[in-house]
């Protein structure tokens, strides 16, 4: 009997490690899979925003719909999931540094990642202000969009010439932004008005008369300096309250006030030359718009160009301040075209009052005509 007890034992100890696996052989066939992972592997699986600040909580992250895109603030976290990457920073073969995110095609090189807590496959990026350098900050507040801006997220590894993108949008909407635009556009407001009072009270866009102040002409020259020097300072002064930039004037805009400078000089200069009782800007304001398009003669066609020309390129410059913060690159072409519009109205201003007949010469001519028929009626 004893020996029948030894013999189911020993059997039953055999089948036992027949039937266990060898521990060493399952290890060896995962390692040779994880091996076979690399950088092509990996991609970008979703983005969206934490529902937990910065990060430090020991609580799962919870994604959002994936048809319904996270809106993200300054100070708020990015999470970023990547099939592969855990394993990669497990295995030493990549760093949190060496990960680069990318917003569409920009390379937002100042934020560094963060491995996410209890969550695989994931890490975070915080959008804090003031890690980013000028460059990103800017190129932020610039994307389309006045305060949502949609965008595209998308991740790079060092030495890698791969851009793992995310078919997944999100929004960046900027609430400090929005305060700093808000106090830009009133401040404009107040330097608008601020700039047509003076218009309307002194002679800043008069012209030289012997009229009193308030009924004197308004000068084309003038309104076009003063146009330009209010589009320009105005815009600067914008950008700089949103961006914080200051390296803001560009050629186009030097170019434009140096048109507008040199027109009203030239202007200026001839109506010095000219005798004071011989020029038609004597006569009493019509109001601004009839005073600008109106020489000797009526309205004339060269002013009215000037001015059409200046109010079109005047609000396309507005509009690419508002929409893009910084100030239009107008072409070569463009630029020719007001200054030989601004070059046209300084050239036939200089014959404005040629053909304006003196009052006195009028009175002589007069007088001599009439010495001349008394005796003939004498005579008759």
């Amino acid at each position: 009997m004893k020996n029948i007890f030894a013999a189911i034992y020993f059997l039953a100890f055999g089948l036992n490690v027949v039937a266990q696996p060898l521990e060493n052989e399952t290890d060896t066939s995962k390692l040779t899979l994880q091996e076979e992972v690399s950088f092509t592997d990996v991609y970008v699986i979703d983005v969206y925003k934490s529902r937990y600040g910065r990060v430090k909580s020991s609580k799962p992250h919870q994604q959002q719909n994936i048809n319904a895109p996270d809106t993200l603030d300054f100070g708020d976290t990015l999470v970023v999931q990547l099939e592969h990457i855990d394993y990669l920073l497990n295995k030493d073969k990549v760093n949190l540094s060496d990960i680069t995110l990318y917003i569409n095609e920009f390379a937002m090189t100042s934020l560094i990642p963060i491995r996410c807590v209890n969550d695989k496959n994931e890490i975070c990026y915080i959008l804090n202000e003031r890690l980013l350098n000028t460059p990103e900050k800017n190129y932020i507040k610039k994307l389309p969009g006045l305060f949502l801006k949609e965008v595209g997220i998308g991740i790079q590894i060092k030495n890698t010439d791969v851009l793992y993108k995310c078919s997944k949008k999100l929004f960046i909407g900027l609430t400090k932004f929005k305060d700093e635009f808000i106090i830009s556009c009133i401040f404009s407001v107040i330097l608008f008005f601020s700039m047509l009072l003076l218009c309307k009270k002194t002679a800043l866009i008069r012209d030289k008369s012997t009229q009193p102040l308030k009924t004197r002409a308004y000068s084309l020259s003038r309104s076009q300096l003063a146009w330009w020097t209010f589009i320009i300072l105005t815009s600067y002064l914008f950008i700089y309250l949103v961006t914080g930039e200051t390296e803001l004037l560009n050629f186009t805009a030097v170019t434009l006030l140096g048109i507008s400078a040199g027109t009203t000089a030239i202007g200026t200069t001839i109506d010095s030359s000219e005798p004071t009782e011989e020029r038609h800007q004597n006569d009493a304001s019509e109001g601004w718009l009839m005073d600008v398009l109106s020489d000797d003669g009526g309205v004339s066609i060269h002013r009215l160009q000037n001015l059409i020309f200046n109010l079109i390129f005047g609000v396309i410059f507005i509009r690419s301040v508002v929409s893009d913060f910084s100030m239009p690159e107008f072409s070569d072409n463009q630029l020719i075209l007001l200054g030989l519009s601004a070059g046209t109205y300084s050239f036939v201003k200089t014959r404005e009052n040629k053909n304006k007949v003196p009052q006195a010469d009028t009175n002589t001519n007069s007088n001599t005509d009439t010495s001349t028929t008394e005796p003939d009626s004498d005579k008759s």
